[in-house]
C-alpha cells in the first residue's frame, strides 16, 4: 500500500484490492517494518453487543489466548487471506470508522513479517469468506443469517 492515509483501508473489502495490496509497510521513527494482511472485517463497537471482540488488547497471559484472538478474527474476515499466524508473531491492527453500521469500525489486520521471510503472499488463495461473522446489527441492517462455527475446527492455516 503506497498511500499513508487510513482511508485506503475500507478498499480492502475488495479482493482484487486486497489482492494487490497484501504487505502493508509500516514505518515509524524507531522501525520500519513489513506486515502480511490476514483479516479484515468490521466490528460494532458497542458494548452492548453481544459479539463484541476486544482486538485492541496489546497483551495476552498465554500463546493460547492470543490464537483464540486470532480464531475469532479470522471467523470475521471478509476475504480469506493464505497467511499463517504464529503466538509469537508481532500483529499490526489498522481501523477507521465503518459509516454504514453507527459505532462500528472496520478493520485490518496484518502479521508482522518474520526473521528472513519475504514479503510475498500467494493472493491466488485469496477467496471472498462466503460467511464471515459480522455484528448483529449488521444483520439487522443487511438481513442474512450468523453462520455458526465448529469449534473443532481450525481457522489457521499452516
Amino acid at each position: 500500500m503506497k498511500d499513508t492515509e487510513f482511508g485506503l483501508i475500507p478498499k480492502y473489502r475488495d479482493l482484487e484490492f486486497y489482492k494487490k495490496n497484501p504487505i502493508v509497510k509500516f514505518d515509524t521513527t524507531y522501525q520500519k517494518a513489513s506486515y502480511k494482511v490476514f483479516a479484515i472485517f468490521i466490528i460494532d463497537t458497542q458494548k452492548m453487543e453481544p459479539d463484541v471482540l476486544e482486538f485492541r488488547q496489546p497483551d495476552y497471559s498465554s500463546g493460547d489466548e492470543f490464537m483464540e484472538l486470532i480464531k475469532q478474527v479470522k471467523r470475521r474476515s471478509i476475504i480469506n487471506c493464505p497467511v499463517d499466524i504464529k503466538p509469537d508473531d508481532k500483529i499490526l491492527t489498522l481501523y477507521t470508522c465503518y459509516y454504514e453500521i453507527p459505532d462500528s469500525r472496520f478493520i485490518v489486520m496484518a502479521r508482522q513479517l518474520r526473521q528472513y521471510e519475504t514479503p510475498v503472499v500467494d493472493v491466488g488463495l485469496a477467496v471472498k469468506n462466503p460467511a464471515p461473522l459480522y455484528p448483529d446489527r449488521w444483520y439487522k441492517k443487511f438481513g442474512g443469517k450468523k453462520p455458526k462455527f465448529d469449534d473443532t475446527a481450525t481457522t489457521t492455516k499452516s
